[in-house]
């Protein structure tokens, strides 16, 4: 033949016998094939990337609705009084966690930070939802949709993930 065509996981056996036979190869991809085999992407990754996405999310969102969201921080009856200095310290500690999490070199310390981050928040939902009868919500964006419920869960989600990167 003049031109092979080839997808999914026998790729790497047959370009190079293509590139030997000097034969044309063109070679595609099967996505989620390679997605659920997880192959060629390191788990370690994948779940960093993922806590990456989630802290510059979230620190964006905050940071985007700065006044409404430290308004909020003082609804809290846990942590009202250290609202305004929670209000700069939390996205600017998120963004720092993004960096972390950014470089290989750091991505193991990232990985600890946004660890003791989400047990953190966790711990303050929990405690929000246990013993608080008004639940003020300073999440931004459509976390701020979720009920506190789904917010332990999808906490519960990302911490599971933090460990997975953790090994």
């Amino acid at each position: 033949p003049h031109t092979v065509h080839i997808q999914g996981i026998d790729s790497h056996i047959i370009s190079p016998l293509c590139e030997k036979l000097k034969i044309k190869c063109l070679v595609g991809y099967h996505f989620w094939t390679n997605l659920l085999m997880m192959k060629n992407i390191p788990v370690v990754l994948l779940c960093s990337n993922l806590l990456l996405l989630l802290f510059t999310y979230t620190a964006i969102s905050k940071l985007s609705a700065y006044d409404q969201f430290v308004r909020l921080l003082h609804e809290s009856p846990l942590i009202h009084k250290g609202a305004d200095m929670i209000g700069l310290l939390l996205p600017v500690t998120e963004l720092i966690v993004v960096l972390l999490l950014f470089f290989e070199r750091t991505r193991r310390i990232g990985l600890f930070v946004s660890l003791f981050l989400l047990v953190l928040f966790t711990l303050y939902v929990l405690y929000m939802v246990l013993f608080v009868a008004d639940l003020p919500c300073s999440c931004g964006g459509v976390l701020n949709k979720m009920s506190w419920q789904q917010h332990v869960w999808f906490n519960f989600f990302f911490i599971l993930l933090n460990l997975i990167a953790l090994g």
